[in-house]
Parts: structure tokens; sequence; C-alpha cells
């Protein structure tokens, strides 16, 4: 590719990339011939804005049904991904033990959830109704029997929108079922002492430890306003 190609190649990159939507970063990539637009995974939008606890609390009480009630509690207080909710099988759901046994996760790594919520269990296993031992414990009445993942988006933006609660993230018009998880795991890491990111790893599934480094132990914006204000008492001039 001669100069005057080169040019024109990263002119077709800036005009693509100006009809983006402003608020999301793309990369521009060059694959067999053909200019590849790839998203950007926004750091920020995870990292810097989540829902407060009383928030959560308004968007449970909205919720159009016991089931979805679960949904949302799950996907808070497990901190579960959404297709590990709609993918739940009742064998996974130890009772006697207190903990959830995820087998569909992503990249297909187990990983055990501890239950310490009050009464969570208990909501489960009236969700779980006739004595079933096996299949999804959240059912649809269509494709495979699990709910989809547009369900799950529509059960947590509908209740938040009847709560009154508008998406934290700058841009995102409906609460997703994403920040749910964020918001809790952001919870226990504001605590005094906060949780440990080992330990915050492997309750989220995160591969690596750095993902939960780069994501958590940062401060968050609250938290930075707090501690610019408690230094300001004194005159800087």
């Amino acid at each position: 590719m001669d100069a005057g190609q080169a040019k024109g190649k990263q002119e077709q990159v800036q005009v693509a990339s100006s009809k983006l939507n402003t608020s999301e970063r793309f990369e521009a990539k060059e694959k067999a011939g053909k200019l590849v637009l790839k998203k950007q995974k926004k750091v920020n939008e995870r990292a810097d804005f989540w829902l407060k606890p009383e928030d959560v609390e308004r968007i449970i009480s909205a919720a159009a049904s016991f089931r979805d009630r679960c949904i949302i509690k799950l996907l808070y207080f497990a901190m579960m991904r959404r297709d590990e909710v709609r993918s739940l099988e009742i064998p996974c759901v130890d009772f006697a033990n207190r903990r959830l046994n995820l087998t569909h996760t992503k990249g297909n790594k187990p990983r055990s959830i501890p239950i310490v919520q009050e009464g969570l269990l208990d909501d489960l296993r009236l969700v779980i109704e006739d004595d079933r031992k096996a299949g999804w414990v959240f059912r649809s009445k269509v494709k495979d029997g699990r709910l989809s993942l547009k369900a799950i988006n529509d059960i947590v933006g509908g209740a938040a929108r009847r709560a009154g609660v508008a998406s934290p993230v700058p841009g995102m018009k409906n609460v997703h079922p994403h920040i749910l998880r964020h918001s809790y795991a952001r919870f226990l890491r504001r605590q005094q002492p906060p949780i440990a990111i080992e330990v915050l790893q492997k309750l989220l599934g995160h591969t690596s430890v750095k993902t939960t480094l780069d994501i958590y132990a940062r401060a968050d914006l609250d938290f930075m306003e707090t501690e610019l204000k408690r230094c300001s008492t004194s005159k800087a001039l």
C-alpha cells in the first residue's frame, strides 16, 4: 500500500468513526483488506457509575411479579450475569449449604456463590414449585424453555421505570441488568474494611484478577468528591 492509499484508508476510518455514537470509542482495524470497526469496552462505564442501595431496593419492590423480583435479587446480591441467571438449573441450587453452584458461566468455568442474604433461598424455593427436581429455575414457554436475554433486560428495565430509577450511566436510556451486578460489587468495595479483591474476583467469575483490579481497585466518583471536599476545607490560597 503506497502513501496515497494509506492516507485514503485513514480518511475512511475517520469518516466512519464520525458517524458512530459519540458516547462510544472505537478502534479501527484493517483485516483481509476491509476496514472493521471494533467497539472498545468503556471501563469508566462500569467503574464510575452505579446504583445506590436505596435505588436497587426501589427496583426490587417495583418488579412485576414474584419471579421477576427473584431474578433482580440474583443479579444484584449474587452478582450473576444475565445468561447465568436464565441458565440456572434446579440442581445447582444447594439449599443445604446455602450456595449456588453455577455451571453455565462465561468461559464455561464453574463457580460457587455463597448466599448470605436472608430470604433469598426461601424465595428460590417458592419459584421452584411442584417439587421440581430438574430443569431451569426460571422457566419460559419459548425456545428451549429458558428466558431470553431480552426478557431479562425487560424485567430489569421495566421495574426501574416503574420505580422512577434512571440509569446512572450517561447516554444509556434503560437500567441494564449488568449494572446491578456492578453496583453490589461496588457496594462491597466501599465497606470498611472493603471486601478483598481476590474474593470479589471469585464471586464475579473474572478469569484474571487484573480485570477486577482495573474496575474495583480505583476510586469511584462519589468517593473522589467526598475526599476532595474533605481535603479542601483549608484555604489553598
